[in-house]
């Protein structure tokens, strides 16, 4: 199986091309940014291990400060 890997900038198409590949019945697109917000929801263990190493500021309101 092929593996393809896009990445960019902000406004640079990702979303659109992979919107083409998910139009294909032989293609499966994974969305890294969906999942690692999914993991760092709520009061989750990586949440509280980035606070940790990064300080205080770096998660504001249970969330990711970015």
């Amino acid at each position: 199986m092929l593996t393809i890997g896009i990445s960019g900038k902000i406004g640079s198409g990702k979303s659109l091309l992979s919107s083409f590949f998910l139009e294909r019945e032989d293609s499966y697109v994974v969305d890294c940014e969906k999942l690692a917000s999914k993991l760092m929801e709520g009061d989750s263990e990586i949440l509280k291990k980035i606070q940790k190493t990064f300080g205080e500021e770096s998660v504001v309101n249970g969330m990711l400060n970015r």
